[in-house]
């Protein structure tokens, strides 16, 4: 089964995170919301509160056939300036 992770920064845009999880989940594919603060709660770009399912410094990213970036502003912004998220290299087939 294809497993997948959405990174969440505050800041992100709803539709373009939520809707991408819901529609995944609802295709039966595995989507774990990564949150990218030290904490699992999240604000969007119209500060909605959401709860990830994981932290991004406990996250084991080589378990992910997919990594999602969604937009919005600042969080692209905040997502570009997070040193660890650029540093992720994965092994393409």
């Amino acid at each position: 089964m294809m497993k997948c992770a959405i990174f969440c920064a505050n800041g992100f845009e709803e539709c373009e995170a939520l809707l991408v999880v819901d529609l995944l989940r609802r295709a039966s594919i595995e989507i774990e919301i990564i949150s990218m603060n030290d904490e699992l709660e999240v604000l969007s770009s119209h500060n909605v509160k959401v709860i990830a399912d994981e932290c991004f410094m406990d996250a084991n990213f080589h378990e992910y056939d997919a990594l999602i970036l969604p937009g919005g502003l600042p969080g692209t912004t905040n997502l570009q300036a997070n040193e660890r998220l650029a540093s992720i290299s994965f092994k393409t087939c």
